[in-house]
């Protein structure tokens, strides 16, 4: 998952996450973003928003079939990684605070 992928889904004051990937792409044009949690492909990185306040989830698939998780709270000030073989939703991932 590229690096600036957490901070290009932050666009929007007072509402500091979107997961819409038209709003996303000019800020990152090297990321293809799609909307979703559970990465089936790779090449874009899955984005998804829930709640209020709101969770980041970001989700990507590599080409060696290793999936690789972040969860930011920024109203918790939790950030958390994961990675998962099997690839599941982002939802149902266990983060820790390191790779």
């Amino acid at each position: 998952m590229p690096a600036q992928a957490p901070t290009a889904a932050a666009v929007e004051p007072g509402r500091p996450y979107t997961d819409d990937p038209a709003r996303l792409a000019p800020i990152e044009p090297s990321i293809v973003w799609t909307t979703g949690d559970t990465p089936l492909v790779s090449d874009p990185v899955y984005v998804r928003v829930v709640g209020d306040p709101q969770v980041l989830f970001l989700s990507a698939h590599a080409t060696t079939g290793m999936c690789f998780y972040l969860r930011d709270e920024p109203q918790a000030g939790a950030t958390g990684y994961g990675e998962d073989p099997a690839c599941g939703s982002a939802a149902g991932q266990t983060y820790f605070a390191f790779w």
